[in-house]
């Protein structure tokens, strides 16, 4: 049906006449009784039968009426949507991110961003990278932070901020470690699929090491908490490493040479930032920057933003 037809028919259906209809749509009853007739025609079934002067909706037209009633409401949101846009106002903000990033940085970062944008709605959830990558290819969300670029080629993937791996357990010796000296005891280590278990996997191999395992985790907080239960030495990224700072007993240790590692912003490829998603990119690089810096209970963690 056309547009056109559809109003005439919600506007028969709500107003219970012709003479009715034709006010709510500003038109003459002559009009508005042509039109009906042409939507009759073009839907080949009548709509309305004509009993002692008034009309009465058919059994076709009771089915039609909530399908229409639906598209209505939903042209009422897209018209709030425009005259919100109108007004030079962002509607919505839905952002993924890696668990690690959810707990803490996320979370302060949007808490700044809706200071400065109160009518901003904003919609988080938490994800591994691939799961990140799935939804954001399938434009289900706005952008997302992660441990990795992503390699599917409907994301672009550019770093917010550059750090290291570092060691975290109960009995760490002072100073920084070599990679000898950390797989020297058995590892809570993050599972090889995990983007930083790659990285430290990939380090380890490279010198031959092999590295005995307490356990396997795919939470880089879990790690830290199964270290500060003895079960092994943690190695997470020097962001997370903020959350062990609350454990009095463990320690953090830089390792050297650098494993580097950095956070991604992760984009669907072609779909321009709005304001509100580059102003929280910059926000939570802050906030990861101010983790990195500030809490430094036993050594320097090199971190540093990215543009």
């Amino acid at each position: 049906m056309r547009l056109r037809y559809i109003e005439i028919f919600h506007a028969v259906m709500r107003a219970g006449t012709v003479q009715g209809a034709a006010k709510l749509l500003h038109i003459t009853q002559p009009a508005a009784t042509r039109l009906l007739q042409q939507a009759e025609r073009n839907l080949g079934t009548p709509l309305f039968q004509r009993l002692r002067g008034r009309l009465t909706p058919t059994q076709e037209a009771l089915i039609l009426f909530p399908e229409i009633e639906q598209l209505y409401a939903r042209l009422d949101q897209v018209r709030r949507v425009a005259a919100t846009l109108a007004g030079g106002a962002e509607v919505s903000l839905k952002v993924l991110s890696s668990p690690a990033l959810g707990v803490e940085y996320l979370p302060a970062a949007c808490g700044r961003l809706m200071r400065r944008k109160p009518q901003l709605k904003l919609t988080l959830q938490t994800l591994h990278s691939r799961q990140i990558s799935e939804s954001l290819a399938l434009r289900e969300a706005h952008l997302g932070f992660a441990f990795a670029p992503s390699p599917h080629p409907a994301i672009e993937s550019h770093p917010v901020a550059e750090g290291q791996l570092v060691c975290v357990g109960l009995d760490l010796p002072d100073g920084p470690l070599s990679l000898e000296d950390v797989v020297a005891s058995p590892i809570v280590q993050l599972a090889p699929d995990d983007p930083l278990g790659r990285i430290f996997h990939g380090e380890i191999e490279a010198l031959g090491l092999s590295a005995p395992s307490s356990a396997f985790v795919h939470n880089y907080h879990m790690a830290i908490e199964l270290a500060n239960q003895g079960a092994g030495r943690a190695v997470v990224d020097c962001f997370s490493a903020r959350y062990a700072a609350r454990y009095p007993c463990l320690r953090i240790r830089p390792i050297e040479p650098a494993i580097p590692m950095a956070v991604y912003r992760l984009t669907p490829t072609g779909i321009a930032s709005n304001a509100s998603s580059t102003l929280l990119s910059e926000l939570l690089m802050e906030a990861l920057h101010e983790g990195a810096t500030t809490h430094r209970p036993d050594a320097e963690l090199a971190a540093s933003p990215n543009g």
